[in-house]
């Protein structure tokens, strides 16, 4: 158990939907130990007990694009759950993509103050043992290339390089990666390894072309510093862009601020930099797909015909992983919650940071979290 006092033994019932496609959502609950839980919708009819405080659950069954209630029947009374699935994307599916990011290998504590901390006995930390689940959990949803988007390490040493060196060499999927602001702070005692586990981390502007998609990677930091850039690799990545044989994902750590100056931490790159590679972009890819992690929240804009969104962190709440479902005209997003108890118990407990502000924050809305993109830009 990542914490001894959680859950507290006054929590009441609560369930949600923190993730849907077009014929599954996953429903995550909070109870107290010793309790269960009765879920249905769709196929499913499950009693699941509550011993760990926190769970999550998968409803299968369910059919694309059509409103549905899933029932929650719990100590206190019937909890009823709302819901409308995805519509897939036009098009067969292509492949599954899953990324990660923050994972934050190597740090022991989480809040403000770093007064949360990761104390238990378990041999693996609470970062490493969240990655384990979310390689695992997105193994099995059929995420056959995987993509890290940064500050998969907390600090450059080699000790944490090793640690993940060892999860992706057990995962065995290929890899592409690319360094965060942490990876490149002050506090770190090695240069950032050009291979982890064999797999690069790309420092410069890189693509991987996949089975209809072709993924930009971009290095957006800067040496010493929490903010992100774009301008040093603008012109090489639109070229990458433009070049590519199909439907274009960009992928930075640092997200792309809608003003000049920051309006929250952690700082982005400046809407001067960001406007401007956003339309050039949008001239030679309309209708592109970009996504970030750094601000450790669910969040997702729109610019002319590019669909952006943010990524929440890995290891602490709400504790997750994406996947990208390609189809001939589109991609679909869905973040999941890492199941695991041995992760989800201490991701639920660290929704109490900044006084439980962060609990309401960094989640976002499930629009935020799981939604569909077309790549014609005409249909955006």
């Amino acid at each position: 158990m990542a914490n001894p006092i959680w859950p507290p033994p006054t929590v009441r019932p609560w369930a949600a939907v923190f993730a849907v496609e077009p014929d599954r959502a996953q429903v995550i609950w909070r109870d107290r130990p010793g309790r269960e839980l009765r879920i249905l919708g769709g196929d499913t009819d499950m009693i699941v007990p509550t011993d760990h405080g926190a769970g999550a659950i998968d409803v299968v069954g369910l059919v694309p694009g059509a409103d549905t209630v899933i029932e929650v029947h719990t100590a206190s009374g019937r909890i009823d759950l709302a819901l409308t699935t995805l519509t897939p994307p036009p098009g067969e599916e292509v492949m599954r993509v899953a990324t990660m990011n923050d994972m934050h290998i190597g740090c022991n504590g989480f809040g403000v103050l770093r007064t949360m901390r990761h104390s238990d006995p378990d041999p693996h930390t609470v970062p490493e043992r969240a990655t384990m689940a979310a390689l695992a959990e997105s193994a099995a949803w059929g995420g056959a290339h995987l993509l890290i988007k940064g500050d998969a390490v907390h600090q450059s040493h080699q000790h944490t390089w090793d640690a993940l060196a060892r999860l992706l060499e057990a995962d065995g999927r290929p890899v592409d990666l690319i360094p965060g602001n942490h990876e490149v702070s002050p506090s770190s005692t090695v240069d950032v390894p050009d291979l982890v586990a064999g797999h690069p981390l790309h420092r410069e502007p890189h693509r991987r072309d996949l089975p209809g998609l072709s993924i930009v990677l971009l290095d957006t930091t800067i040496a010493g510093r929490g903010r992100g850039r774009l301008d040093h690799a603008h012109e090489e990545a639109i070229s990458l862009a433009a070049d590519a044989p199909g439907p274009v994902m960009l992928a930075t750590h640092h997200h792309l601020q809608t003003t000049e100056r920051a309006r929250h931490i952690p700082v982005g790159v400046a809407r001067s930099q960001a406007d401007r590679f956003l339309d050039d972009l949008h001239d030679v890819r309309p209708g592109s797909f970009l996504t970030h992690g750094h601000t450790h929240r669910c969040r997702t804009r729109t610019y002319r015909s590019l669909r952006l969104t943010e990524i929440s962190s890995t290891v602490d709440h709400p504790g997750v992983w994406a996947g990208y479902a390609i189809h001939e005209g589109g991609i679909r997003q869905v973040v999941r919650r890492i199941t695991d108890p041995a992760a989800l118990t201490w991701s639920d407990y660290a929704r109490w940071a900044v006084g439980g502000y962060w609990g309401r924050y960094a989640s976002g809305r499930l629009e935020d979290r799981c939604l569909v993109h077309s790549f014609d830009p005409a249909a955006v």
